[in-house]
């Protein structure tokens, strides 16, 4: 496609000088854009899955970006915990109460997106 550019530039500017070229593509690209976005969609209408069975796959994929989420945060939290220690009052900078409450909050709110 980049090769038929200057080509296909050149053939238009002979026609108007003052046209604009934007998203040159081939026909091939065109029709596989259009049909990926249509296999796209069938994957996520799930044809043939039960609601249930669709739902439950949701919250499952969701669960585990979740859970991997409130891993790395809990490390880089720890991790930090020392450079907001002067900013707390009446709290530890690594109480597991705070910590657990967090986290489990944070993981209902991503299952209730689900």
């Amino acid at each position: 496609m980049s090769g038929l550019m200057p080509s296909v530039r050149r053939a238009v500017d002979t026609v108007d000088p003052q046209l604009a070229l934007a998203q040159v593509r081939t026909l091939q690209d065109m029709l596989d854009r259009a049909s990926s976005q249509m296999a796209f969609t069938i994957v996520l209408l799930a044809i043939g899955a039960e609601p249930a069975g669709v739902s439950r796959m949701i919250v499952r994929q969701g669960a585990l970006v979740a859970l991997a989420g409130l891993a790395i945060g809990l490390a880089g939290a720890l991790a930090s915990s020392r450079l907001i220690e002067s900013l707390l009052y009446g709290v530890s900078s690594r109480d597991p109460g705070v910590f657990a409450t967090m986290a489990a909050t944070l993981l209902a709110v991503a299952l209730l997106a689900c």
